[in-house]
């Protein structure tokens, strides 16, 4: 090679160098040595917000993710893997924000969700699969808020039937007239529903989940799964008034004066800290209160309008707490003692 060409190839380099760095062809860095300032991200020792590709890796070497930034902020293709190599969850970021459609997967690369995204929130097309392969949950999103009624099948492929969710007891002459409640707490089941439908976050199953009680539930939750219900069935749904809640507890129109809901032997009717164990149990597994309403008394407090109130006692009361003349005040936190019913008014 002689001293022209030596040169030609020098200059070649360096020019071919130059565009590659413009166009963000950079090797992509560690995610982890990144640092915030003022809600961005900085490479170390640099004065502007970082821009080019980074990754990141599992524990076992793993990639856990690979993505860009540009001017400090998420903005590209991104792709999340599980430590095992599958890819978790793929799509495009634009400043910050997720857009367009991400699809996510389990560890053994089956879609279990896809979804649409604009500026962050969900917009548009979401749907959910079960491990077998079958759809589980098909609805549409506007702003981030579930867009008209969902689609739910049952893992065999048959349509759930969201009007018949709830088993209702008609109670008649109640305050403010007649009204329909809950034959039961809200289980798990019934809640679980509602969360894989709009995305919502499952709440912890200290005891189990299926036809438990749900749990570690606060105001906000009740109010949530009230609202969508209401949504997919065209009814008013929401928590009990406790003036309801208490009416409906000592029989309604059919009441026999007995100081539990449904008896005056509180081990017919309730679970509560001399026989629960220290645990919820299935609904519906004692004596029902003259309207066929099961768990007014015991198993767990229930919640009562939107300031937090309680009723009725759980599976860690006192007797006495069982009553249902008994009031107790609220806290408004995620227990494991508190769960709900509901209330429909047509």
């Amino acid at each position: 090679m002689n001293r022209a060409t030596t040169f030609s190839s020098i200059y070649y380099l360096a020019f071919l160098f130059s565009v590659l760095s413009i166009i963000g062809c950079s090797k992509p860095i560690d995610q982890t040595s990144l640092i915030t300032r003022g809600g961005l991200l900085y490479a170390p020792n640099e004065q502007s917000p970082y821009s080019g590709k980074v990754f990141a890796l599992h524990s076992n070497g793993i990639k856990r993710l690979e993505g860009e930034y540009k001017n400090g902020r998420a903005d590209g293709d991104w792709k999340f893997w599980y430590a095992n190599g599958s890819i978790e969850q793929e799509g495009k970021f634009r400043e910050d924000g997720a857009i367009g459609k991400w699809t996510y997967s389990d560890t053994a690369g089956k879609k279990t969700c896809e979804a649409e995204y604009l500026g962050g929130k969900k917009n548009g097309s979401y749907k959910t699969w079960y491990a077998n392969g079958r759809p589980k949950i098909e609805r549409k999103y506007r702003d981030g808020h579930p867009d008209g009624p969902s689609m739910v099948w049952n893992e065999d492929g048959s349509l759930v039937d969201l009007s018949k969710l709830i088993s209702w007891i008609k109670v008649e002459g109640g305050p403010g007239g007649d009204f329909s409640i809950s034959a039961t707490e809200v289980t798990f089941d019934q809640f679980d529903t509602f969360c894989d439908a709009i995305g919502y976050q499952n709440p912890k199953g200290n005891f189990g989940r299926g036809k438990q009680p749900v749990i570690n539930v606060n105001v906000a939750d009740a109010v949530a799964f009230c609202s969508w219900l209401s949504t997919e069935t065209g009814t008013t749904i929401r928590l009990p008034e406790e003036n309801e809640w208490e009416y409906a507890a000592k029989g309604g129109n059919k009441s026999r004066g007995y100081g539990y809901s449904g008896s005056n032997n509180i081990d017919e009717v309730a679970w509560y800290s001399d026989n629960s164990g220290r645990k919820a149990h299935e609904v519906g597994t004692k004596k029902p209160n003259e309207l066929g309403i099961y768990d007014m008394s015991g198993n767990v407090d229930e919640l009562c309008g939107t300031s937090g109130l309680i009723r009725g006692g759980s599976w860690g009361s006192r007797g006495n707490q069982c009553r249902v003349s008994c009031r107790l005040d609220g806290y408004d936190v995620r227990l494991d003692l508190t769960g709900f019913r509901v209330l429909q008014k047509r």
